[in-house]
C-alpha cells in the first residue's frame, strides 16, 4: 500500500509537470505569434499612403504615437500571465517542502497527543493540583499531617509559632537561619515541615539563607490554624510512636554513657562492644 501511494503520487507529480511544461511551451507560442503580427502590422503601415506626405520627424512622432498603446499592453500581458501561471519548481524542492509539511503535522501531533494520553488511556485518573495552587488552609492542613511522624521537627515549628503568635512585633520570633544545625538536622529535610512555614506567609531570602516573616504579613488566623494543626498532630499515632522511640534511644543512650562507651545499639542488642568485636 506505501509502495502504490509513492508510486501514485509520483505519476501525479510527473502529470503536473508537463502540463505545466506544455502551458509555458503554449504561452511563449502565443506571445511569439503577437510579437511576429504586431512587426507586420507596423511594417504594413509605414510601407501604406498615411505616411508618405509626413516629414520624417512627424512620421516618428506619429509612427511612436501608435506604438505607444501596443507597447503598453505587452508588458501589462505578461505581468498578467506570470501571476496566473503557478510557479515552476524541481521535484527536490516540491520532496522537500512535503517533508517539511509532514514534520510540522507530526510536531503538533506529538504535542496533542502527550496532552490527551493520559486521559484516553485513564479517563477516571485526576491529576491533582500542586500544593502551592490550594488554598493556604489546605496547604497548612496538609503539611501538618506529612510532618507528624517527625517529633522534633513538630515541636519546632510549634514552639516557633507560638513564639510569633504571643510576640509578633520580635524580629527573632520572625526569622530563621537555614544553617543552624538544629535547624538542618531536625526540620529543613523534613517533609511538609518548610512548606507549613511557607504557607505561613515566611519568605525565602536567598542573599541571607534565612526564612523571614515580615510583620505585615503576620496573619493571626494562619498562625492560629497552624498551630492547632500541629498541636493536632501531637495527639496522632504516628507522633506518639516516634515519640517513644526517641525517648527510648534516648535512654540507650544515657546507660551507654554511664558504662563506658558502650553504643545504645550494642545495648539493645544484649552485649558489650567488645564482644561484638569478638563476634
Amino acid at each position: 500500500d506505501v509502495e502504490g501511494r509513492h508510486v501514485a503520487a509520483h505519476n501525479d507529480e510527473q502529470m503536473r509537470l508537463a502540463m505545466e511544461e506544455s502551458l509555458r511551451v503554449t504561452q511563449q507560442n502565443e506571445e511569439r505569434q503577437l510579437r511576429q503580427a504586431e512587426a507586420a502590422s507596423m511594417s504594413n503601415f509605414a510601407n501604406g499612403s498615411g505616411t508618405a506626405n509626413i516629414p520624417p520627424a512627424k512620421a516618428k512622432a506619429t509612427t511612436a504615437t501608435q506604438q505607444k498603446p501596443i507597447q503598453q499592453k505587452k508588458p501589462t500581458q505578461k505581468t498578467t500571465n506570470t501571476k496566473n501561471q503557478p510557479p515552476i519548481r524541481s521535484a527536490a524542492a516540491i520532496n522537500a517542502g512535503k517533508a517539511a509539511a509532514s514534520r510540522h503535522n507530526i510536531s503538533n501531533h506529538s504535542k496533542k497527543t502527550a496532552k490527551s494520553t493520559l486521559d484516553h488511556t485513564h479517563p477516571h485518573v485526576k491529576i491533582p493540583d500542586k500544593l502551592q495552587n490550594k488554598s493556604k488552609e489546605e496547604q497548612i492542613l496538609r503539611c501538618a499531617d506529612r510532618v507528624k511522624p517527625h517529633v522534633m521537627a513538630v515541636d519546632t515549628l510549634l514552639r516557633v509559632l507560638t513564639s510569633v503568635k504571643s510576640s509578633p512585633g520580635v524580629d527573632k520570633f520572625r526569622t530563621i537561619d537555614r544553617t543552624n544545625p538544629n535547624y538542618v538536622t531536625y526540620v529543613r529535610d523534613k517533609p511538609g515541615a518548610e512548606d507549613l512555614l511557607l504557607a505561613m506567609n515566611y519568605r525565602r531570602i536567598a542573599s541571607k539563607n534565612e526564612l523571614r516573616l515580615e510583620r505585615h504579613l503576620v496573619d493571626d488566623a494562619l498562625l492560629y490554624l497552624g498551630i492547632s494543626a500541629l498541636e493536632q498532630a501531637r495527639t496522632s499515632t504516628e507522633y506518639r510512636e516516634a515519640k517513644k522511640w526517641r525517648a527510648f534511644h534516648a535512654e540507650m543512650r544515657r546507660v551507654a554513657k554511664q558504662l563506658g562507651g558502650g553504643s545504645a545499639e550494642n545495648l539493645v542488642n544484649g552485649m558489650t562492644e567488645e564482644e561484638t568485636q569478638i563476634r
